[in-house]
């Protein structure tokens, strides 16, 4: 009896995974979280790069160093 109670219990587990595996939209949903997670990290290296400029590297971008910030910020938020 407790085989058979075991057996129904990873029969359930199985059904349970196929059935949220087989959503639609779960692979794009994760592709989205990647290429989000993707936007972040180049958003982060942008502004580590822009970090180590000088000011005068900076200004010669026509930015300032307390801009850095809002600059990589609304670059992420608008997109590449």
């Amino acid at each position: 009896m407790r085989a058979f109670i075991a057996m129904q219990d990873s029969v359930g587990d199985i059904n349970r995974r196929n059935e949220y595996a087989s959503k639609p939209g779960l692979i794009e949903r994760a592709g989205e979280i990647l290429s989000i997670c993707r936007q972040a990290a180049d958003a982060a290296h942008d502004y580590q790069k822009l970090k180590s400029m000088s000011d005068a590297e900076l200004a010669r971008r026509g930015l300032s160093r307390s801009e850095l910030p809002r600059v990589v910020f609304d670059k992420l938020t608008q997109g590449y």
